[in-house]
């Protein structure tokens, strides 16, 4: 269950990075 909550965490990053990027 720990890992699908870092997984979720880490895609979360990821989407906010691209959204930071395509801003």
């Amino acid at each position: 269950m720990l890992w699908m909550k870092q997984k979720t965490a880490l895609n979360f990053n990821h989407q906010k990075i691209l959204m930071s990027l395509l801003s």
